[in-house]
């Protein structure tokens, strides 16, 4: 456990104790008393929460947890911040939109999705994280050492819910809460058709970062 994770622990002592012992309860129907055993199905939450739920980080250019290794990234030099493509993976293999690269990112998407991770894999590749020290001074060291291997991944710590005994079976663990990427994704759409100001994503570091990346010359800066 990391701590981050010090205030679940009370949450999953209690999840334990639901399945390993569980509690009395009344059934009105029969009117007798019974164990009642309980399990956490999953966790619902939105993507910056995530890496506190999951222990994969959300920033940088790893950021997606199912296409993990495989995020389809690249750094805007104007921008400043990293983009996201290669969502065409998904699309049916006969879809058109695989074949028009000049509306995307200048080339044809052939590529299948990336395949879910699974459970076993995430114990595995996160058993470099247990146990090791905490501290700013330990974070520093360890950053810097892993900046200097070839291993790259976006785990930064096991999440405490592996603790629990049915958790690595569960095919789905955690839940993306659509009412904020619904918000957040309709407030970039919306203030980039109406031109709004301080809200539009059409500046001119996203032109000169499309010229930068040759694609979509028609938006190019006209100097």
């Amino acid at each position: 456990m990391t701590s981050e994770d010090v205030y679940l622990q009370p949450l999953v002592e209690e999840l334990r104790e639901l399945w390993d012992v569980g509690v009395q309860a009344y059934d009105a129907s029969s009117k007798e008393i019974f164990q009642l055993r309980a399990a956490l199905m999953w966790t619902v939450n939105d993507f910056p929460a995530y890496v506190d739920l999951s222990g994969w980080s959300t920033k940088g250019r790893l950021v997606c947890p199912f296409c993990a290794v495989e995020t389809d990234s690249r750094y805007l030099r104007n921008g400043h911040k990293f983009c996201y493509m290669g969502h065409r993976r998904w699309l049916a293999v006969d879809h058109d939109f695989r074949e028009e690269g000049m509306l995307f990112d200048g080339s044809n998407d052939t590529r299948s999705a990336p395949e879910p991770p699974v459970a076993s894999d995430i114990i595995q590749e996160t058993e470099h994280l247990v146990g090791r020290c905490l501290g700013r001074k330990c974070q520093l060291a360890y950053n810097k050492r892993k900046r200097g291997e070839e291993y790259h991944s976006g785990w930064k710590k096991r999440s405490i819910f592996f603790t629990l005994p049915y958790w690595e079976d569960h095919k789905l663990q955690h839940n993306l809460d659509v009412m904020h990427i619904e918000k957040n994704v309709m407030d970039n759409i919306l203030g980039t058709l109406l031109n709004l100001k301080d809200q539009t994503k059409d500046n001119y570091k996203a032109r000169l970062d499309l010229a930068d990346m040759g694609i979509r010359s028609e938006l190019h800066l006209q100097r």
